[in-house]
């Protein structure tokens, strides 16, 4: 059955309501995510290889590995650094990575949401499953503003890594384990993107119930001819 058509522009400014993304006339549900499910989720999301996130992503790992590894060769190679030393080095980044950066992680993203205007934040996680998270209960978030809240981490990690690693030259080692690992753990974020891109089209917004433990998404129906417009 076709979806219903709706004659005003993408473009609207308007931020809708709960109430108004569940009305079916002007909006359908992409997903109803539970937390549990993000892992799967996320599986599913990275098995589709021709998305274009997907693949920068998977592409920015593979370049930064390289990259780390060449470095790394040539250092040892022409001993600036012994080979002890720089993978102690790495797996004390690796060892941040896997402690102290998740609070912070999750803090720029709550940093993120209260820019984006949201009245409170909060986080949890499954340590079992190893996923954490921030989030503002109920509080309805539009494409532009979710794509800086899920980036917000990754960009701001990975610019003191890499300042860390040419302003501090005795802790470049440790600098690149972060920023390896780090880079590697922003799986989820950059799989919503890629969720995003499997949805061009109609504007998406989101929002988390908190007590349910579920993300909801939702993308606007609109007309042929504010397609054309956008296009």
């Amino acid at each position: 059955m076709p979806l219903p058509k709706l004659t005003h522009s993408m473009e609207s400014p308007v931020k809708p309501s709960i109430a108004t993304l569940e009305d079916a006339n002007r909006y359908r549900q992409l997903a109803k995510l539970p937390y549990t499910d993000m892992i799967p989720f996320m599986q599913s999301i990275f098995q589709q290889r021709t998305n274009r996130v997907v693949r920068s992503y998977l592409a920015l790992n593979v370049v930064l590995l390289i990259g780390l590894t060449a470095i790394g060769a040539y250092q040892i190679g022409f001993q600036y650094v012994t080979f002890s030393t720089l993978f102690t080095h790495l797996f004390v980044g690796f060892g941040i990575t896997f402690t102290l950066l998740i609070p912070v992680h999750e803090a720029i993203h709550g940093i993120a949401y209260k820019l984006a205007g949201a009245p409170r934040v909060s986080y949890g996680g499954n340590w079992r499953k190893f996923y954490f998270y921030a989030v503002a209960d109920r509080f309805v978030i539009g494409g532009k503003a979710f794509h800086s809240v899920a980036l917000a981490p990754f960009l701001v990690i990975s610019v003191a890594c890499v300042m860390g690693a040419v302003l501090l030259p005795s802790w470049q080692w440790v600098a690149s384990g972060v920023l390896l690992l780090h880079t590697g753990a922003c799986a989820g974020d950059f799989g919503m993107l890629a969720f995003y891109q499997q949805h061009r089209g109609g504007r998406i917004f989101t929002f988390d119930d908190v007590a349910a433990q579920t993300a909801y998404f939702y993308q606007e129906i609109y007309s042929p001819t504010a397609q054309e417009h956008i296009n």
